[in-house]
């Protein structure tokens, strides 16, 4: 599986009764009052970094600057926020949500903080090798846990080579991953106990998945599928019932990020040329655009 990234950004315009924002700000007053974390570059560019925002995409303000960053979440506290950076190699990094304290945590991508906050849940990267493989080492990713504090790296689900984190379920007590099924060529979505037990297959339509994400009340998952020739948002039951498409499958849409009522999703998308961020209902309508100069990715919503 090769990793995509894309880089962000947002100016302020009024489209279809939301108000967004049309330039940076710095920290000041209301910056308890940002709720998105995303990443934003230049369109074209991968020298993307950590921006946050208002719901509406005003008072964007960065908190990193060339740190080519990715897939940014929230501390469930709000506090911080995990991204992952792809500079020399691919590595996990904490920072306070006003920007200071800027700290690597561990080799790796796909960080989900577990609801309490205590734990990281992750995407490692190691070398194995393979039977047949002719004495050559092959990178493959496993799920990883680790405590916020860098404290007690341990590796979970390791009976297969290739997978990617996605989410936790709102008690703690499971986690929703991608994994990519060799024989088939296909990626599905599972999930778990958080320790690695009762592995439980969610899809097995043949087709790639990616990207689940649990809703907040524990009700739906979101994911990513590949409706040919393009990626959709979908939902699901947390037992693989109930799938509803809720975008068109006329462009890629990827990085849904439920709002903390679950009202809400916001999402990427290239439906008008170039990776932005939307937002829509959680039944699919209502979709309308946080409009940007730059290229807008994955972002993630600060709880209450």
């Amino acid at each position: 599986m090769t990793a995509k990234w894309y880089g962000t950004g947002i100016v302020m315009i009024c489209v279809t009764g939301i108000s967004v924002a049309c330039a940076d700000s710095v920290m000041g007053p209301a910056n308890d009052h940002f709720e998105l974390a995303f990443t934003r570059s230049d369109r074209g560019s991968f020298a993307s970094d950590l921006y946050v925002s208002r719901a509406d995409g005003s008072h964007a303000t960065r908190l990193t600057t060339n740190a080519y960053a990715a897939t940014a979440r929230w501390s469930p506290d709000g506090t911080q926020i995990a991204f992952v950076t792809n500079t020399q190699y691919t590595v996990i990094e904490l920072i306070n949500a006003d920007g200071t304290g800027r700290h690597v945590l561990t080799s790796g991508a796909a960080a989900a903080w577990s609801p309490d906050g205590s734990r990281i849940g992750f995407t490692g990267f190691i070398e194995i090798l393979f039977p047949g493989g002719g004495g050559k080492l092959t990178k493959v990713t496993m799920l990883y846990r680790i405590n916020a504090d860098g404290s007690n790296q341990i590796r979970i689900a390791p009976d297969s080579a290739y997978n990617s984190m996605g989410s936790w379920s709102p008690d703690g007590t499971r986690i929703v991953f991608t994994r990519f099924i060799q024989a088939a060529g296909n990626d599905e979505i599972f999930v778990m106990g958080a320790e690695g037990t009762n592995l439980v297959p969610l899809t097995a339509n043949g087709t790639r998945n990616s990207h689940p994400a649990w809703s907040p009340a524990g009700a739906k998952i979101a994911f990513v599928g590949w409706q040919d020739p393009h990626y959709s948002i979908y939902t699901m039951n947390p037992d693989g019932s109930g799938l509803t498409r809720l975008t068109s499958g006329t462009a890629d849409d990827m990085c849904p990020a439920w709002s903390p009522d679950g009202s809400r999703i916001a999402f990427t998308s290239n439906r008008d040329g170039f990776y932005q961020t939307y937002l829509m209902n959680a039944d699919g309508s209502g979709q309308v655009r946080i409009k940007s100069d730059f290229s807008d990715t994955c972002p993630s919503w600060k709880a209450p």
